[in-house]
């Protein structure tokens, strides 16, 4: 990213002129640091904590366009490292497996990825939570959702996010193990955006339009819909609410953090 604070424009040089007007200090500001963060992650090794900071704004309540910068970046990051075998244990070096610091970066990668897939699966629900005061941790934000507790108020996602958020649960699906499809992955965060309470005709053409020309998507669609489907009946017609992290996936931070680590069961 270049400096941004451009000289001071020549008499008579309107281009230059003309970009000083248009570029206000509180349109630069916000999305070029996040920007910023994403650009790091993705070229610096140094900077993989840049994630837990980005992941933050996957939460309700963060500005619109800062939460899809946020999805584009993380979304390379994990699927370039998906693709590599990061999630599986890398490369498969005896050596590498048994050493201390990979072991601790595979841990590591495992706890931030599936902190990532459960806010995208979040976002797809169409509508989240915002904390009314500071403090509100994820199990605030679960209770508010399933009904109680003090999780603050209702935030909803806006239709372009929910397009991403899906672009990037199918990215991550592929990517997981090459040449196979992570049904489900894709029939949680399916279950998510049905259940929700922001289905968008948005989201809905970009399943069509993207997706459901495949024919495993289709398949593995239409078995989610018959799921929930048998589900419904079955409680008398009572849908379910939006999907939402749970507590124990909760935090992230540097790659000393605590938390859980699983991975995404695959079937």
């Amino acid at each position: 990213l270049h400096d941004l604070r451009q000289p001071r424009a020549r008499r008579g040089d309107s281009t230059k002129r003309a970009v000083r007007v248009i570029m206000p200090k509180t349109l630069v500001g916000r999305r070029d640091a996040t920007t910023h963060l994403g650009v790091s992650l993705n070229t610096d090794a140094k900077s993989l904590n840049n994630s837990a900071k980005l992941l933050t704004l996957l939460r309700p309540g963060h500005d619109s366009a800062s939460t899809r910068t946020a999805i584009i970046a993380l979304e390379r990051f994990f699927s370039e490292r998906l693709c590599r075998g990061d999630l599986r244990g890398g490369s498969g070096d005896a050596a590498a497996a048994t050493d201390a610091a990979a072991i601790k970066y595979q841990e590591w990668f495992q706890k931030h990825y599936k902190l990532f897939t459960k806010r995208l699966t979040a976002l797809l629900s169409g509508v989240g939570f915002e904390a009314r005061k500071a403090g509100v941790d994820a199990q605030g934000e679960e209770a508010a959702a399933a009904g109680g507790g003090d999780g603050g108020g209702r935030v909803a996602v806006e239709p372009k996010t929910q397009v991403l958020a899906l672009a990037a649960v199918m990215e991550c699906a592929r990517s997981e193990h090459p040449g196979r499809f992570n049904n489900e992955l894709y029939a949680a965060a399916l279950t998510a955006a049905l259940r929700g309470t922001g289905f968008t005709p948005e989201l809905l053409g970009a399943l069509a339009s993207r997706y459901l020309t495949k024919m495993d998507v289709r398949y593995h669609t239409y078995a989610t819909i018959a799921k929930i489907a048998n589900e419904v009946r079955r409680s008398g017609g009572v849908g379910g609410g939006a999907g939402t992290e749970s507590s124990t996936h909760e935090g992230g931070g540097g790659m000393d953090g605590g938390g859980e680590g699983g991975v995404i069961a695959r079937g």
